[in-house]
């Protein structure tokens, strides 16, 4: 996992930011072979600084984001899309589209040296899906050329990500 983010002051204590960050899943131990998954997020936030001039500054940040996630997995089951019948255990690309609804953060920089800090954070993203498309990869069906895409809609797809980390802030 890895973010990043620039922030203006606001006044002494708050700041706006535009974030972004990136985070890669490995292949679970359950996983045969080519299971793996990445999610990008690029979005817009507020952070309040509780302290002013001193090496310790806790901060809370609230904000909201655009994700993308994909995910390669096996399926556990036959699918049947029109006319073709897709075996269980062919590997497919899920794509999930959405808004991280609330990500908010909490973490406390130390300061050794004015301008630069490391420090403890946890946050959460809550958010829904709003589309799901499957793209199935080597299929053999007549007329697509190996390739099988088509979109799933089953409404709205809450998730959430939780993450516990340490910043560095220049």
């Amino acid at each position: 996992t890895g973010s990043a983010l620039i922030g203006v002051g606001i006044g002494r204590h708050g700041s706006v930011q535009l974030f972004g960050d990136y985070t890669y899943f490995s292949s679970p131990g359950s996983c045969i072979s080519g299971c793996s998954g990445r999610s990008y997020s690029v979005g817009l936030g507020v952070t309040y600084h509780l302290a002013q001039g001193i090496a310790l500054d806790p901060w809370g940040s609230f904000g909201m984001a655009w994700r993308y996630t994909s995910i390669f997995a096996p399926l556990e089951a036959n699918v049947t899309q029109g006319s073709s019948n897709i075996p269980s255990g062919t590997l497919f690309q899920q794509h999930f589209q959405g808004w991280d609804i609330a990500r908010i953060a909490f973490g406390g920089d130390f300061y050794p040296v004015p301008f630069f800090a490391l420090g403890p954070f946890v946050e959460a993203d809550v958010g829904t899906n709003l589309a799901r498309n499957f793209l199935f990869q080597d299929v053999q069906v007549t007329g697509t050329n190996g390739r099988l895409a088509f979109l799933d809609q089953h409404g709205l797809a809450p998730y959430a990500f939780f993450q516990i980390g340490v910043r560095l802030t220049f």
